[in-house]
Order: structure tokens, then sequence, then C-alpha cells
């Protein structure tokens, strides 16, 4: 829905990665349809998790012959995202601040992951 693609786009604004393009494919107006790490419950087209690893053997990696790199901070916004069950945001080394206090209140949040960073 246009308010999932509204807080994703929100997020990404407040995270910086400037070698690999993942954010690249983060255009359009469908959300659930081929956005890099976003996945969408198939029932509700909702933003189920959000997947952004910076360390991984997905091919736009392999193909970089690197490691991801990505500075910023966790947005708010993903506090509007009220059916995630999983945020990961790991291994980019340069995320940092705080975390949003409303994460805490995210109902169906299970897995919330900012390793390496």
């Amino acid at each position: 829905p246009p308010s999932d693609r509204a807080a994703l786009l929100t997020i990404k604004s407040a995270l910086h990665e400037p070698y690999l393009g993942i954010f690249n494919s983060w255009t359009g107006s469908d959300c659930c349809s081929g956005w890099y790490g976003v996945v969408c419950d198939p029932r509700t087209d909702r933003v189920a998790e959000i997947n952004l690893r910076g360390e991984s053997e997905d091919p736009i990696f392999e193909k970089a012959h690197r490691t991801g790199f990505m500075t910023g901070s966790t947005s708010p916004a993903l506090c509007s995202l009220d059916r995630l069950s999983s945020i990961i945001i790991a291994d980019w080394k340069g995320i940092s601040g705080e975390i949003p206090q409303c994460i805490t209140s995210l109902p169906l949040l299970r897995v919330f992951d900012l390793i390496g960073n």
C-alpha cells in the first residue's frame, strides 16, 4: 500500500549506501514487487520483512567483489510498518544512532537484527 511505500522511502532517506546500489530497485509504486530486501505478506500485501544484510552471498555483493558499507540511522518510519515480523539491517559497519523506541510497539516483530554496526 502507499503508506508502506512512503515509510520505506523515509527509511531509505535515513540510510546512505554508496557502493552497491542496493536501493536502486526501490522505485515504482509497488514496494512488494522487486524492491531489494523487502518481503511482503502475500495475503495482505503489507511489508512483513526488511532484510538488508551487508555481508551476504547475494549476487549484488559477489558481482561487486566487496561487502557492504552503509551509514545512517534506523528511522522511526519503521514503526509505521505495523505488519513487520523481521527487520535485519546488519553488518553494514556504519549504522549508528538511537533505536526508535516505538519498535517495541510493533505487534508482530520477532526479529530485530542490527549486529555489525
